[in-house]
């Protein structure tokens, strides 16, 4: 990593560089949003900024910077376009994890062209099998953001193991995939996130990279690269040692407000953010279906919750909300999820804490959404905590639990 002065310099330098494109990106909202993808004109500007090299090691005339100033860098971008902030976020990443392979493989990725650029989809749902020399992989991997700018991706899959499961990224170039054009959302519709398809693609050994080795420090290119960066003790694309964090914008002139995934006791009844917001913990522990629910509900505007922490779940996030402005607006976007095909974990119902008329569905990543109308606000000055002895008033019910058996005939 740079000493600090000039780290400090080059800083300054990419700020400028950053407010002239943030100005762009914010008037190509609507054009993102329309294209379902990032334009090629703002993947440029990044470029030329050097904004995507700002994790790759100094050896490919990366800035190696901190990683803090990277979060800056995603905010502002994300400011400005929230696509544009996911893509570059998820992408930026990947010059980080590539680092942690054999040279070999950096060589081959940036060898001709130092701001080729990597997506992913690290969800292990291909066929891996053993190849002479590596590996062949087949399959779909889904939900990866940028894929149109980018000469390869990095895919995740079990590689065949006679011992504890080796789950490993693979990176493939751009020539040996294809790429499915069916990202068609509501919401980051500019992220492209589409669909990556390969069959029989030969991966060699030197162009995967074991997950174990990244929690261990034990990466091949940590041999090479030996800044603080390349070596953190951490999972593929977590990027500091702290926990997850999810940005909630409550306002577009007001800071990003971070929560992280590791809350206090619910013993607490308030936090502070660096930026001073406020989040207030409002109450709950009932039971669900047979299941103990232990919730904790924030806020950080005067409707009752935004973020639900707990339950069952393995995700420490429970939910987070959405809400419509009109009672149809919900019935029109559950009838749009079902027909999607997305996972609806609760059907309509109404909750007596904050008497929200919603629904909940499942994310890709785990936890729930909960998207509603008719929601109470509450004053901080005069609410009271309360326990509730049920979840809903009504609704709010399993699907299986309400489908009721198949006529045999």
């Amino acid at each position: 990593m740079a000493s600090v002065p000039a780290r400090k310099r080059e800083e300054g330098l990419q700020a400028v560089k950053l407010e002239t494109v943030t100005q762009r990106l914010a008037e190509r909202v609507e054009h993102t949003c329309s294209l379902r993808r990032v334009p090629d004109e703002t993947v440029e500007e990044l470029k030329r900024a050097g904004l995507f090299r700002l994790l790759q090691p100094a050896r490919w005339g990366g800035a190696e910077a901190h990683p803090n100033h990277f979060f800056d860098t995603q905010r502002a971008i994300a400011r400005a376009c929230a696509s544009t902030g996911w893509v570059y976020g998820v992408v930026t990443v990947h010059a980080w994890q590539l680092a942690l392979f054999p040279l070999q493989a950096q060589e081959d990725v940036w060898g001709e062209d130092p701001d080729a650029l990597i997506s992913s989809s690290y969800a292990p749902t291909g066929k891996v099998e053993k190849a002479p020399g590596g590996y062949r992989i087949s399959g779909r991997w889904s939900f990866s953001s940028g894929c149109d700018h980018c000469g390869w991706v990095f895919v995740g899959g079990f590689a065949p193991s006679d011992g504890p499961p080796d789950m490993r990224t693979f990176l493939v170039p751009r020539s040996d995939y294809t790429i499915e054009d069916n990202w068609h959302t509501f919401a980051l519709q500019g992220t492209g996130s589409k669909d990556i398809v390969m069959n029989e693609v030969f991966v060699p050994e030197h162009r995967t990279h074991r997950f174990a080795d990244g929690f261990r420090c034990l990466s091949p290119g940590n041999e090479q690269n030996h800044s603080t960066l390349a070596n953190r003790p951490e999972a593929p694309g977590r990027m500091d040692d702290r926990a997850w964090r999810i940005q909630i914008v409550s306002d577009p002139s007001d800071d990003l407000l971070e929560v992280g995934w590791e809350l206090p006791d619910h013993e607490a009844s308030r936090l502070e953010d660096p930026a001073g917001v406020p989040l207030v913990i409002n109450e709950g522990k009932t039971e669900l279906y047979g299941f103990p629910v232990d919730l904790a509900f924030f806020h950080v505007n005067p409707r009752h919750h935004s973020l639900a922490f707990g339950g069952p779940q393995r995700k420490r996030l429970h939910h987070f909300m959405i809400e419509a402005s009109s009672m149809d607006e919900v019935g029109l976007c559950y009838d749009r999820a079902i027909r999607a095909g997305v996972r609806i974990m609760q059907t309509l119902g109404r909750h007596p804490n904050d008497r929200m008329f919603s629904f909940y569905a499942r994310t890709p990543s785990g936890f729930q959404f909960e998207f509603g109308w008719g929601g109470r606000t509450i004053d901080d000055a005069t609410w009271t905590p309360t326990t509730y002895d049920r979840v809903s008033e009504w609704g709010h019910h399993p699907p299986q639990v309400i489908v009721g058996p198949r006529d045999p005939r």
